[in-house]
């Protein structure tokens, strides 16, 4: 019910805080509009619903393809991985063929992982290994991967040791971020951007124990989100500029960045091309700091908020 207070004469919902996560690089705002839940398994999507575009237009919604996951990898230069998302194929059935081997095609896996798997323990390793492919932007250690996959800690740490035995460059790439940063007391995102973290508690004198496992961990996720954070941000002054330049302030609106994702709404009648402009432009920003077009778009035109 407290959303009526925030719908404005002309029925739209706009934030009155909008605030800089200096950490992460990313934005928040309230209300929450950020937390209102997709409703992937609802075909109704009843909250998002709620918000149509104007009368006449469509929402254009691009986001990147497994963007902290293709960060990792140029990062690392993690050959399977670059392979993999070059490719098209479904990471992490690659990742989970790597790592468990065996145990994989025993469960009826593409040894080479170029499908996804059909069984139901199949399904469980490729879970593992996606559990574990994305705690890695965020320095997840064996404690948290037990309780994502309701297993013991032993257990937990098996997967992962089979996970970074199968890519040692990823492991290699965590460590020296995580070094980096206990070493200076700032991490960077990638260049050109090179924004700096820096971390309070750390001094040249002497880090507290407790501390310690705080900065590796935050050294090991600023890089990767924060990397990220620069290319949408980027794209939004592309998507912006875009609009101006060609005079397009009547036919297309930047609406909402939601992390890796930008709406805007379009006249379809008019530019029906928008998508695939606004989806060229997030991937020009993409290559910023990640060349190679390694990070796709992902379109989806609608008239209703989606994504």
């Amino acid at each position: 019910a407290k959303w009526f207070d925030f719908i404005d004469s002309d029925g739209k919902v706009r934030p009155r805080k909008i605030n800089q996560i200096v950490e992460t690089g990313r934005i928040a705002v309230s209300p929450g509009l950020q937390t209102i839940p997709a409703d992937d398994y609802d075909i109704f999507n009843r909250y998002r619903q709620a918000f149509i575009p104007e009368l006449g237009w469509d929402f254009c919604a691009v986001d990147y393809k497994s963007q902290e996951l293709a960060i990792i990898a140029y990062m690392a230069q993690e050959i399977v991985w670059l392979s993999a998302i070059k490719n098209d194929l479904d990471l992490h059935s690659v990742s989970a063929a790597k790592a468990f081997l065996e145990k994989w095609t025993e469960a009826g896996g593409d040894p080479e992982g170029k499908t996804k798997p059909t069984t139901p323990e199949g399904k469980q390793l490729r879970g593992h290994a996606k559990t574990v492919s994305f705690g890695l932007a965020y320095g997840m250690g064996v404690g948290t991967l037990a309780k994502r996959i309701n297993t013991t800690k032993a257990e937990a740490r098996e997967i992962m040791d089979a996970y970074f035995k199968a890519f040692p460059s990823i492991k290699g790439m965590l460590n020296v971020s995580a070094q980096f940063a206990m070493k200076n007391g700032y991490s960077e995102t990638l260049a050109p951007w090179s924004r700096r973290r820096y971390y309070g508690e750390w001094n040249t004198y002497h880090v507290n124990e407790q501390d310690i496992a705080s900065i590796e961990r935050r050294g090991k996720n600023t890089p990767i989100q924060g990397s990220g954070a620069d290319q949408t941000k980027y794209a939004l002054i592309l998507i912006k500029r875009k609009i101006e330049e060609n005079g397009w302030g009547n036919i297309v609106k930047i609406i909402f960045q939601l992390h890796d994702a930008i709406l805007t709404q379009f006249r379809k009648d008019i530019i029906p091309e928008w998508p695939s402009i606004q989806c060229a432009l997030m991937e020009e920003a993409a290559c910023s700091n990640v060349p190679g077009h390694l990070i796709k778009g992902d379109i989806s035109v609608t008239d209703h908020w989606t994504k």
